[in-house]
């Protein structure tokens, strides 16, 4: 089908978590419960609820934490930044997809933007053709997300796509239980990069099945290469979070965090939804758009 296949342009999505912003001074109760309110630049993100950190932590806890190496990290052998971290990410994720919270979409890579606005136009020209098939016509109508007001048509249009391909979350449940998480920090020159992306390359085939796994829509504003190339470690994060379709079929969402030691910066390097089993598009929606 034309829809389907055009779609799948737009299933892999970048862009950056800013790690001091999640993991800052928790300075706000609400409802008897703490919540972080993120920065607001250049929308303002959604505000990242205790409950879901608290989960965060208790899928640490039953999951696989890893190395770079591969070799397994028990969780009091992590230090508090790293822990955090990981926790912070899994909530984020936790908050995008079970209620399909754009806002909390957009935290995790605000600071790309107005980069991808600028510098890549097709990217929009994708939307409004996505948009199209859609037959999604209203622009700024309804409701009061920050993101109906952004000066960014890119952001605008990205948000009603969102609104429209998510009508019902693509996610029925997450199995907590079963994450996976591999932290690594090593030197990754020319010679070894081909080896680097082949370990996320092996996570995959670990799950078996088929998935789908396409190129950012809002890209990083800084090459991988030029990271590289610092004099400092590559930092990364790579995160297996198994769920279950709305019509109950098994899936993952993988996703690869790199730390832009240059912005002070999290972003997604790679990601995709694998499905260790058939999976029929036509049954639900379950692309976890990154």
């Amino acid at each position: 089908m034309r829809f389907s296949v055009a779609i799948l342009g737009l299933v892999f999505v970048g862009g950056a978590l800013h790690w001091a912003s999640v993991l800052g001074a928790w300075d706000q109760d609400r409802g008897g419960g703490r919540i972080h309110a993120l920065e607001p630049q250049p929308v303002s993100c959604a505000a990242l609820p205790e409950s879901a950190l608290q989960r965060a932590y208790g899928a640490l806890t039953l999951g696989r934490l890893q190395d770079g190496s591969g070799a397994t990290l028990a969780i009091d052998e992590l230090d508090e930044r790293h822990l955090e971290c990981a926790a912070a990410l899994i909530a984020l994720t936790l908050r995008t997809y079970e209620g399909t919270d754009f806002d909390a979409f957009l935290c995790l890579r605000r600071g790309d933007l107005l980069y991808a606005q600028t510098n890549h136009p097709d990217r929009q020209g994708e939307l409004e053709g996505l948009l199209a098939e859609l037959a999604v016509t209203e622009v700024d109508g309804g409701g009061e997300e920050e993101w109906r007001r952004s000066e960014l048509g890119l952001v605008r249009n990205l948000g009603r796509f969102w609104r429209s391909f998510y009508a019902t979350p693509p996610v029925g449940r997450f199995g907590l239980e079963g994450v996976r998480v591999v932290m690594g920090s090593e030197r990754i020159d020319g010679a070894r990069l081909d080896e680097w992306e082949s370990c996320f390359e092996n996570l995959r085939r670990d799950l078996g099945g088929g998935g789908i796994d396409m190129r950012p829509m809002i890209p990083h504003r800084r090459a991988l290469d030029e990271l590289c190339e610092l004099d400092s470690p590559l930092d990364w994060l790579d995160l297996d979070l198994p769920f279950r379709t709305p019509s109950g079929g098994k899936a993952h969402f993988l996703a690869r965090f790199v730390w832009d030691a240059i912005a002070g910066e999290w972003f997604v390097h790679r990601a995709g939804t694998v499905y260790p089993e058939r999976h029929d598009p036509r049954l639900d929606r379950a692309y976890l758009i990154v």
